[in-house]
Parts: C-alpha cells; sequence; structure tokens
C-alpha cells in the first residue's frame, strides 16, 4: 500500500522538474502558424501525454525504489 505523503512529495518534484508554466512559450513558438483548432488539439495531446507519464513515473517509483533496496540501501530508509 502506498504511502499517499511520500506519493505527493514525489508527485510535486516530478511537477518541478517537468516546468509545466515554462513550457508555455515553448508551445506557443511551435505552434503560432496553426490554427487554434489545431493548437487547442495539440494542447490537449501534450497535457494528456505528460499527465501520463507523470502518473506513471509516480507508481513505477515506489517499486523502482523497492527494488533496487539491494544495490543502494539508503534509498529503502528514504522512503519508507
Amino acid at each position: 500500500m502506498p504511502n499517499w505523503n511520500n506519493c505527493l512529495r514525489l508527485l510535486l518534484g516530478l511537477v518541478a522538474v517537468v516546468k509545466p508554466i515554462g513550457a508555455i512559450p515553448t508551445f506557443i513558438s511551435l505552434t503560432t502558424n496553426r490554427l487554434p483548432e489545431e493548437m487547442l488539439y495539440t494542447a490537449i495531446v501534450c497535457a494528456f501525454s505528460v499527465a501520463m507519464g507523470l502518473l506513471l513515473t509516480l507508481i513505477a517509483a515506489e517499486f523502482i525504489v523497492k527494488g533496487l533496496g539491494g544495490l543502494f540501501p539508503v534509498l529503502v530508509k528514504t522512503f519508507p
């Protein structure tokens, strides 16, 4: 059973690494010559892809840390 406090910390850390607010200027510069419908579709696909990647990483992180516990015992102590 995952510890929700640790999951929330990990999710916030992942969001900080992804920096979604910092990606807005890049998105705008890459889609300036597109129709508004194409921009909306691109934004929805991008947001869904990033959300799925973050959720997959969040779910898999606990198993990865437990699996690496033999190699890096300090990781297991960090994530109870």
